[in-house]
């Protein structure tokens, strides 16, 4: 064997072994084993690029340009090569004309140590280990500073991944708003992962907890209209509008300085939120405590807000809303609705704002989606409709056109669905009555009816009626009530219907018979029987 070659299970470096070799090669020293001697483990150079970038990040011995903070001169070391490698800021600066190209020490006033800490980890790395959540906008802001997009693509990433508190959410975009220029078009990057961070959630109260005025009309603007995105799964646009009042006036009654002022602009919220939660999606259903439940057409509603507290309140929280509602999307909220908030908030949604969405509502011949305890859905189902029967205006109508010799009644029932622990108010307006063939019956049925079958409402399984005669059936178990003489064409017949008790009244022109039905099913639905001749519409009352 050739002396000068090792043997094949020689180590190539063993030999000469040289210091480098030695440092790399050798197990480390034995140490004791005692917790207070343990130190982090030492750097093994060579063994991994990133690790030995990492070693290099904010070493003064390992670098050749020193960085003072604004955060109390705070010394961040860093070499320049790798800098100007990885942003244009930083080549002008230390390789340019600018006067920090010569100097060792360069003060940054407007970055803090943890700022360009994640400035320095992604240049180095490109990643940024110390970035959360809390220092995320101020990371955002120093890539915007340093030229350095990929890092404000990767804060934005982070965000989307890890954020999941609706309130760190608001904070987060508060800060974006009170640091970043809302008008880049860079920045919307990371106002747009915001925005939609909270059109994916669950919107109810004290969704909007941490944001600030600013940030507000930022998550408003550019907010996709349910009517032109249909592909996208948008939140309800009357709860968000329920919940920007209710952000609004939490807003208004935080600038007060007395407590009991304070209290009672939280009675003013509490009572206008019933009165636009009429749909009970963001305010309890339970009623009040004292039985005052104040309806939207008692003029005792606004006595508490007049006389008990200064109109000052409703101003400034007017004064919240008012940059806001250009920004919403009414055209996305159903007519029912709409007329409720001009009901309750007056002037602060702009006329012309309300012109535009009844504008599009009549153009595109909207019909109220079925939500029954706002009034929506109060028209006759197109489904469950008698044979001899037509509907007209948007469902609302429906009329027997068909002169039948036999089984000349058909019977109909409404969309909406009663069920729960709901009140439900509506009216029947006798538009036609032809008593000679039978007249009309209104009230209440199951989906179990037979459509065709000559009875009037309340005489077959399922169903209560009260008919023209004036005579008020139950079908379970049969019975016959005389309640008045009759009606006839003009009438208008009121049902409140409280499913938590199981019973209905009626009233007949505002005169009111009381209770009527009792032990009703857990689910029924409006319904009414017609003869030839009949035009029967139905119209929601709200409380």
């Amino acid at each position: 064997m050739d002396p000068r070659k090792p043997a094949r299970s020689q180590n190539l470096f063993s030999t000469v072994p040289s210091p480098l070799t030695s440092q790399i090669c050798s197990p480390p020293r034995s140490r004791s084993s005692t917790p207070s001697s343990i130190s982090p483990t030492p750097h093994v150079r060579g063994h991994s690029l990133k690790a030995d970038l990492r070693h290099c990040i904010d070493h003064p011995e390992l670098s050749d340009v020193t960085f003072i903070c604004s955060d109390n001169g705070t010394r961040k070391h860093a070499f320049r090569a790798m800098l100007a490698m990885r942003s244009d800021m930083f080549d002008r600066m230390l390789y340019g004309a600018m006067r920090e190209s010569t100097a060792t020490e360069i003060p940054l006033p407007t970055i803090t140590s943890t700022q360009l800490q994640l400035v320095l980890e992604y240049c180095y790395l490109e990643e940024t280990p110390s970035l959360t959540l809390q220092n995320a906008v101020s990371c955002y802001k120093a890539a915007e500073y340093f030229l350095l997009p990929w890092l404000q693509e990767l804060v934005v990433r982070f965000i989307e991944t890890r954020l999941e508190s609706v309130a760190i959410a608001g904070n987060i975009l508060s800060d974006a708003v009170c640091t970043l220029d809302v008008g880049l078009e860079m920045n919307e990057l990371l106002f747009d992962a915001l925005r939609n961070f909270f059109l994916k959630q669950e919107w109810k109260i004290g969704i909007l907890v941490g944001v600030s005025r600013e940030a507000m009309a930022v998550l408003l603007s550019d907010l996709p209209s349910a009517v032109s995105n249909r592909q996208s799964p948008l939140p309800n646009a009357y709860l968000m509008f329920l919940c920007i009042v209710d952000w609004a006036f939490d807003w208004a009654i935080d600038t007060l300085d007395n407590s009991e002022d304070k209290m009672i602009g939280d009675g003013i919220k509490e009572k206008v939120m019933q009165l636009l939660d009429v749909e009970k999606m963001v305010v309890g259903n339970e009623p009040r405590a004292d039985g005052d439940n104040v309806s939207l057409n008692d003029d005792r509603a606004l006595v508490p807000i007049s006389d008990t507290v200064s109109n000052s309140i409703l101003d400034r929280r007017d004064e919240i809303l008012g940059p806001l509602m250009p920004l919403m999307h009414f055209e996305d909220i159903c007519p029912h609705r709409l007329v409720t908030i001009m009901d309750t908030l007056g002037s602060v949604v702009p006329r012309d704002i309300f012109s535009d969405a009844f504008r599009h509502h009549v153009l595109d011949r909207t019909v109220c989606p079925p939500s029954w305890e706002h009034g929506n859905a109060c028209i006759w189902d197109r489904d469950h409709l008698g044979p001899a029967l037509v509907l007209s205006h948007n469902g609302a109508k429906v009329e027997h056109v068909k002169n039948y010799t036999k089984h000349g009644t058909s019977s109909v029932t409404a969309v909406c669905e009663c069920t729960g622990e709901a009140v439900y108010m509506w009216d029947i307006i006798v538009h036609a009555c032809n008593p000679t063939q039978g007249g009309v019956s209104v009230g209440l049925a199951t989906k179990t009816i037979v459509l065709n079958q000559n009875h009037v409402l309340g005489v077959q399984a399922n169903s209560w009626g009260f008919a023209s005669t004036g005579y008020v059936y139950d079908a379970n178990p049969f019975s016959i009530l005389t309640l008045d003489d009759g009606y006839a064409k003009g009438v208008v017949i009121s049902f409140e219907l409280d499913m938590k008790q199981r019973t209905c009244k009626v009233k007949v022109d505002d005169v009111d018979h009381g209770i009527v039905w009792r032990n009703l099913p857990p689910r029924v639905y409006p319904a009414a029987s017609l003869s030839y001749n009949g035009t029967l519409e139905i119209k929601q009352r709200f409380l």
